[in-house]
């Protein structure tokens, strides 16, 4: 009997663009072998179903700083134990489960996954939906990883229920440490429920309500500015610059946090927040120079979808078309496909 196909075809596609006026001429992919060194801050796991695994350093960087605290502030093996249980196995699994929402999305839609990698607020994924796919289709493939936190906030809801035999009345998102101690596998599990629970509402939260890239939230926002006819050009200018704002915000916040409460979350925090600022400055400079094509987001198929897309039946019907402050009658444009490119590009991009 014939092997079953994995769940994911493992596919490396990398597409030059020099310039607009080129996006008119037939791409061909190039099979390249993705090196690990070329992600940086990101260690190989190993591979799911076909599709390399890999985890950012935040993740790692997290673990430490969370059970180096709880060392300072409780010397209690039980306490610690809960630490690392919540900030190792618990997150990567939830993780890993909302990366694995995009895979299935994205494969339901005839898309590719190349690679997963996780980090603390979601991971991110190498992948799109297949060519010819709408803008719609990637909103949903970014929406679908958040709402797997929705199932599995249920999950842990249930099995705190059946730990506590049906009483819900000492849900308490804060740790009892004496509790804790005294209370033996039950307790230990109970409160390894509610802090599952809270982890799954904090990242349904950030990855729907911060708009900043690579967040779901900036994903789908730049979707859904472009669904309401917005250039795709001016979609990554608003996108990049909400990410930087809000990255500020955040590193503020973490400042703050660290400095005056001594909090191992404040320094986190900022941490987080200097990647979102990275991120929407790189963004911003792709646009800025005129290389969006290159940035990560935009190389979707149905970004260049955007790009390839002929003129419209009014802008075809019109006696002559303006292109960079020239007029050409609109025989010539239909019959200079370089020229008919760029007017399509100019309305979209």
């Amino acid at each position: 009997t014939a092997p079953s196909d994995p769940p994911f075809k493992l596919s490396f596609k990398y597409i030059n663009v020099e310039d607009d006026s080129m996006a008119g001429r037939q791409e061909q992919p190039q099979q390249q072998q993705l090196q690990p060194e070329n992600v940086l801050w990101v260690f190989e796991l190993g591979s799911i179903g076909g599709v390399p695994l890999s985890i950012h350093c935040t993740f790692v960087l997290l673990l430490f700083l969370q059970v180096f605290a709880a060392t300072l502030t409780y010397h209690d093996i039980t306490y610690n134990a809960l630490i690392f249980t919540l900030y190792g196995p618990v997150l990567f699994i939830t993780v890993l489960i909302h990366e694995l929402g995009h895979a299935f999305a994205a494969r339901s839609l005839g898309g590719i996954v190349d690679r997963i990698v996780l980090w603390p607020l979601g991971g991110y994924s190498v992948f799109g939906p297949s060519h010819g796919s709408a803008v719609s289709e990637d909103l949903w493939v970014a929406m679908v990883g958040p709402l797997t936190h929705i199932i599995q906030g249920g999950v842990w809801i249930a099995l705190y229920a059946a730990v506590e035999m049906g009483d819900l009345s000492g849900f308490s998102s804060v740790i009892g440490v004496n509790e804790l101690r005294d209370g033996g596998a039950a307790a230990f599990i109970s409160n390894m429920c509610v802090q599952a629970i809270v982890f799954n509402i904090a990242l349904i939260a950030a990855n729907i309500l911060i708009p900043a890239y690579p967040l779901d939230g900036g994903r789908a926002l730049v979707a859904l500015l472009v669904m309401g006819e917005l250039k795709v050009r001016t979609a990554a200018r608003i996108t990049s610059l909400l990410g930087v704002i809000v990255g500020l915000l955040m590193l503020f916040m973490g400042v703050y946090l660290y400095a005056l409460k001594t909090s191992a979350d404040g320094l986190f925090l900022a941490v987080i927040a200097s990647f979102v600022i990275g991120s929407g400055l790189e963004m911003w400079k792709a646009v800025s120079i005129g290389r969006m094509h290159e940035h990560p987001l935009f190389q979707l198929e149905c970004y260049r979808n955007l790009r390839r897309r002929p003129p419209t039946a009014n802008a075809s019907s019109r006696a002559s078309t303006s292109v960079s402050g020239h007029t050409i009658d609109s025989s010539q444009a239909s019959s200079t496909g370089r020229h008919s490119v760029a007017v399509a590009n100019s309305n979209i991009v």
